[in-house]
């Protein structure tokens, strides 16, 4: 299961993960979708190929990889929108946020970032992590199979697998891209949360580099 925040969203990840099963299951030649006529589905690239209402579609076929369409026996008509588009809570919390970035919120985020890229300077020292780096409040740290010549490890491995699972029992959500350890905290965080995460992130390394 995969949750997404809208229609459009979750018809990609269906789209994604249908392709992944079948390339797990040694058919990655299995590209082609069937989507019934007049259906709709949302006004991304991968919901529009998949959807049938040329109103919608047909401006940006040149983008959009080809579906095969069966008939439908009832058709149905919706307006282009994600599903929160204008909501008024999520509106209203995009105000919040934006009262934040003026209230002293990104002074604070300085010394936040400084702290977190010193609690997490030791890990460069590591023998499997290639480099630590960090922009603001966003830190990566890559683990890699040979610190000399920076070869990563295969990625079938799951390795990032192994961190994110050791950090949830530690009571820290982190999630990997590949090998690399990605740690973007909200900016709520405090010092000492810094401090737990990057100790659960070190944790997670070690667990996850191990043979």
């Amino acid at each position: 299961m995969f949750y997404a925040d809208n229609g459009s969203s979750a018809v990609e990840v269906a789209l994604k993960m249908s392709f992944h099963y079948w390339c797990n299951q040694g058919y990655p030649a299995k590209t082609r979708f069937v989507t019934l006529a007049n259906s709709y589905h949302g006004e991304t690239l991968g919901a529009l190929a998949v959807g049938g209402v040329g109103l919608y579609k047909t401006t940006y076929e040149p983008l959009l990889m080809q579906a095969l369409t069966a008939p439908a026996q009832t058709a149905r008509s919706a307006n282009p929108a994600h599903s929160y588009t204008g909501n008024p809570l999520a509106c209203r919390a995009a105000l919040a946020s934006l009262d934040l970035l003026q209230d002293g919120t990104l002074i604070r985020n300085r010394q936040l970032a400084q702290v977190m890229g010193e609690a997490a300077a030791p890990l460069a020292d590591h023998p499997q992590v290639g480099e630590v780096r960090q922009r603001g409040m966003i830190l990566a740290i890559e683990m890699v199979q040979d610190k000399s010549r920076k070869i990563p490890y295969p990625w079938q491995e799951r390795r990032g697998l192994r961190v994110h699972r050791h950090a949830l029992s530690r009571g820290v959500l982190l999630r990997p891209l590949g090998n690399v350890i990605y740690c973007m905290p909200p900016y709520v965080i405090t010092e000492a949360e810094i401090a737990f995460m990057v100790e659960v992130a070190a944790e997670s390394l070690e667990r996850a580099v191990a043979a």
